[in-house]
């Protein structure tokens, strides 16, 4: 009889404890956008451009949304490799109307942006690494180390994990004489329109489907600063110089048509 009550409260409690998941996402060109692929000063952009991605934002809320109807613990983490003496994160977070959760920022001066993203994540989830039924979802983008940061996390602690990366860099997409190259297991995308296609986001409603496929109309929903992007990568290709005029010109024609073509795929 003891062992019949003890093998049943284990069969409860499977049934009772409540699985864990943990979103970690990057904040420039992944939720809030900044053009980190420009040439400009590099600390600038992270300081004056604040405009949020709102797809993103209703995604988060709609994935929060999900996750508690399905009696699981959800929390949020914004991990950025800026410097934090540049952002308010906690109350951009706030202000914007993304799931509040724990926000990270890099000291002026520490480690390289790679090493302190992979420590900040290991960290942040080294208290769940022992939970059977521990999940993470990455978002970042391709800008700098994200994807190589989540791969490789996964990979060394063996992480039931979900890699969502934005294409900023324009090279992890598949454009006419530009194909695509990323990291294995990462789900890259160049528009919240591909986001719709992933059976693992199968919870985004209609209204905000419908948001996204009315900018994706518009041709508003990817940056103007990725076009910008798309142009420096065919001038580099057709080996434009300073002072090559015509082959400018014809690169940046040529990127415009690239971009443009991607609003013609769904």
């Amino acid at each position: 009889m003891r062992n019949l009550l003890f093998a049943s409260f284990i069969f409860i409690s499977c049934f009772t404890s409540q699985a864990r998941v943990v979103v970690i996402s990057d904040f420039d060109d992944t939720v809030k956008q900044a053009n980190s692929m420009g040439s400009f000063f590099p600390l600038a952009y992270h300081f004056l451009r604040k405009k949020p991605y709102l797809q993103m934002r209703d995604l988060f809320k709609e994935m929060k949304k999900y996750y508690d109807a399905q009696g699981e613990q959800v929390e949020f983490n914004y991990v950025s490799a800026a410097p934090d003496i540049l952002f308010a994160q906690q109350k951009w977070v706030e202000k914007h109307g993304f799931p509040v959760g724990n926000t990270f920022l890099r000291s002026l001066g520490s480690e390289d942006t790679y090493t302190f993203k992979y420590n900040q994540i290991v960290s942040i989830l080294r208290p769940y690494l022992d939970e059977p039924g521990l999940k993470v979802i990455f978002f970042g983008d391709n800008s700098s180390h994200d994807q190589d940061v989540y791969a490789d996390a996964t990979r060394d602690y063996k992480l039931n994990a979900e890699i969502y990366v934005r294409d900023v860099a324009t090279t992890a997409t598949d454009f006419e004489g530009f194909p695509s190259e990323g990291r294995d297991g990462v789900m890259y995308f160049f528009s919240e329109k591909e986001l719709e296609s992933f059976s693992s986001l199968s919870f985004m409603s209609e209204v905000l489907k419908s948001n996204i496929d009315s900018e994706y109309r518009d041709e508003s929903l990817v940056p103007k600063y990725t076009t910008k992007t798309m142009i420096k990568r065919v001038r580099r290709a057709l080996g434009c110089k300073f002072f090559q005029f015509s082959c400018r010109k014809d690169a940046k024609t040529r990127g415009k048509a690239l971009i443009k073509d991607y609003y013609s795929r769904f």
